[in-house]
């Protein structure tokens, strides 16, 4: 019997099982035999929408600021529109004599004013009177003087004098005429000294 036949179907036998052995170590490593996917830009989350933000700033940009009016131009007040007209009058103690009442009317009448105003027109009367009422604490004689002014304008004419007697209380009243400009003016009390006893403002219209 021949042994080189043999031999040589034994080392076929051992190449065959060697490269069957081969085969089965290179296909393994992993459990998941699924191909591996590249990420792609439509699997990316969205990014946050900066839409709104926008809109949210552009909102506080439209809004007025306190101070002012939904147009942008400053808030406009009832009281900054009208006018405040004349001035009540005002009046003051000197040397113990004081204005109990201080009136511009457009009569006095039994010792009465009548018709009492601090708006006078040119057209519908000719005078403007001032009454007063004043006590006098001191019991001595003194002198009132009263000066129609044009309000914002030094005054240069001459006072209208008012003796008052040595008594407590005294009534008395002084009178101008409509003949001036148009405009704003006050009355003025005064002592012979200069002090103001008192002020009252009127106007003076066509």
């Amino acid at each position: 019997m021949r042994t080189f036949p043999m031999t040589l179907c034994l080392a076929a036998l051992a190449a065959l099982i060697a490269a069957g052995c081969g085969e089965r170590s290179s296909s393994g490593g992993s459990s998941d035999d699924t191909p591996t996917k590249t990420p792609t830009k439509a699997d990316e989350p969205p990014e946050p929408s900066k839409a709104e933000p926008a809109a949210a700033e552009k909102a506080a940009g439209d809004a007025a600021p306190a101070d002012e009016s939904s147009d942008g131009g400053p808030v406009k007040t009832a009281d900054a529109a009208a006018d405040a007209g004349p001035a009540a009058p005002e009046t003051f103690e000197v040397g113990g004599l004081k204005l109990t009442e201080f009136v511009l009317a457009k009569n006095v009448v039994d010792r009465q004013p009548v018709d009492p105003t601090n708006t006078f027109s040119k057209s519908g009367q000719s005078m403007i009177w001032v009454f007063l009422r004043l006590e006098n604490s001191s019991n001595a004689e003194s002198e009132l003087q009263v000066t129609f002014e044009r309000v914002g304008v030094e005054h240069t004419g001459r006072p209208i004098k008012l003796r008052v007697p040595a008594s407590p209380r005294y009534v008395t009243f002084a009178r101008t005429g409509t003949r001036y400009l148009p405009g704003r003016y006050q009355a003025v009390i005064r002592t012979p000294d200069g002090q103001t006893l008192g002020r009252a403002e009127y106007d003076l219209v066509e």
